[in-house]
This record gives C-alpha cells, sequence and structure tokens, in this order.
C-alpha cells in the first residue's frame, strides 16, 4: 500500500503538467474541476483506508470486537473509494477533449492507483476478518 501510495506521489511529481492541463481545462469549463477536486477526495479516502487498517491492526490482539468494526470501516471506506473512482472517470471522459490524452491516461492511472490503497487495504481487512473468526473458533 505505501509503495502504492508512493508511486502515485513520484508521478504527480515527475509530471506536473497533468494539473497544468487541469487548471487550463478548468479556465475553459469549471466543471472540469471536479477531476482535480475529485483526485484529492480520492487520495484522502485512500488514507482513511489505511488508517482503518491500522486501527484494526493495533487492536486485533487487544479487542476483537474493535477490530471487527475497524474491518468494517475499511469496507464502508473501500465502498466510498470505488464510487469516488467511477465519479471522477465519468468527469475525466466527460471533459477529456480539454486534455490531451496522455494527460486523460495518466490521470486514469492516478485514479487506478489511488483506488489500488483502498482496495489493498480491504483485502487486508478480509484477512483480519478471518484472524479474528479463527481466534473466536
Amino acid at each position: 500500500m505505501a509503495d502504492t501510495a508512493e508511486e502515485a506521489i513520484r508521478e504527480i511529481y515527475r509530471r506536473p503538467k497533468v494539473f497544468e492541463d487541469l487548471a487550463k481545462a478548468e479556465e475553459e469549463n469549471e466543471e472540469a474541476r471536479s477531476i482535480r477536486v475529485g483526485l484529492v477526495d480520492l487520495a484522502g479516502k485512500a488514507v482513511s483506508s489505511a488508517r482503518s487498517l491500522d486501527n484494526a491492526a493495533s487492536v486485533l490482539m487487544e479487542d476483537m470486537d474493535k477490530a471487527a468494526e475497524a474491518a468494517e470501516e475499511i469496507h464502508r471506506r473501500e465502498r466510498e473509494s470505488d464510487i469516488k473512482e467511477d465519479e471522477i472517470a465519468e468527469d475525466l471522459y466527460e471533459y477529456e477533449e480539454l486534455l490531451n490524452p496522455i494527460t486523460v491516461m495518466q490521470i486514469k492511472e492516478l485514479i487506478e492507483r489511488f483506488g489500488g490503497i483502498s482496495d489493498a487495504a480491504e483485502t487486508s481487512g478480509d484477512i483480519i476478518t478471518a484472524m479474528i473468526h479463527a481466534l473466536r473458533a
């Protein structure tokens, strides 16, 4: 998960033109702002998923009920992330004529990377849930 986050951040630093292109698109059509805002929101959701995973793992041996609640929170956050990914992709394709094709592909890649963090947290949350069931058996 951390590697995916680092890769996404490195990609943003390597190609600041993505956000320059987004700014130009916003100048042409203010509603294209939803792409940039959506990416920031999606990144926040990825961080929230990772924090929920950290919480679930840290309380697993102390309080399995709290760990189970935290694992369920991971699932909720991942579903929110999936919804946000879809929204951003829809916006991206709605306004893609305002962006060059490389920028569109790189934004799509960022969406997938940020979404991948939430997906990885969910997979780890599933493992924690399985561990809880096994420990209670």
